[in-house]
């Protein structure tokens, strides 16, 4: 599931006490220690909660996380949103989805997610801070797929979140997009996995599957 997680941190963060507007700074590498880790090696700078979802910032929810009940964690994520009982938050990299003992079933994602929208659209203000800035995501982790989905103007984008597992010395990228086909009025969900690639980068092969959606459509 890798970072497809961390919408899931952040809500749990906000309902925690924790303020949207509270900035923490993720640093270069050479300044980190070894239990706060991030992605990039220039560090994002400063992050609010929805900044370090839209950058999918690993050092602003291990900072969070810091001296938090992991158990607490994971029994929240289970009581709201069916997380599998024998998957097991016990690391704080397992907070944002990384190295977990295993992964779970699209269909348990996707009803993850369609409950935390259906939360946000029912009125829950921390639920619609987390979804906000997934709609945001365009501005970080999505900024290449948006550069190119303006290309294809019969799609838009919804929102949508990248993740990407390392085992060994590969990578496995994940994304979740929620998008509109305007000429048709309908809503698609698209979930694309890739082999030695970053969650980013799988994310172009998701604009080839939409082209491909397209094109059928028009014939």
């Amino acid at each position: 599931v890798a970072s497809l997680l961390k919408p899931f941190a952040a809500l749990y963060l906000l309902e925690n006490g924790v303020n949207a507007a509270q900035e923490i700074f993720c640093p270069p590498l050479r300044k980190r220690s070894t239990t706060l880790r991030c992605w990039t090696p220039d560090g994002h700078g400063a992050m609010t909660i929805g900044d370090a979802l839209v950058q999918s910032c690993n050092y602003y929810f291990l900072s969070q996380f810091r001296g938090r009940n992991l158990s607490t964690y994971e029994t929240w994520l289970r009581q709201r949103y069916d997380w599998p009982e024998n998957l097991h938050i016990v690391k704080p990299v397992n907070v944002y989805g990384f190295d977990l003992e295993f992964g779970i079933e699209a269909e348990t994602l996707v009803r993850m997610y369609t409950r935390l929208m259906h939360e946000a659209a029912g009125g829950n203000r921390h639920a619609a801070t987390v979804t906000e800035a997934l709609k945001n995501i365009c501005r970080g982790t999505l900024n290449d797929f948006c550069r190119e989905l303006l290309k294809q103007p019969h799609f838009r984008l919804v929102l949508g979140k990248t993740g990407t597992v390392r085992e060994g010395n590969r990578n496995f990228g994940v994304v979740f997009l929620l998008i509109d086909h305007v000429p048709r009025g309908k809503r698609l969900l698209l979930i694309n996995y890739e082999k030695d690639k970053t969650g980013s980068q799988s994310a172009t092969q998701a604009l080839n599957i939409l082209s491909d959606y397209g094109h059928q459509k028009r014939n």
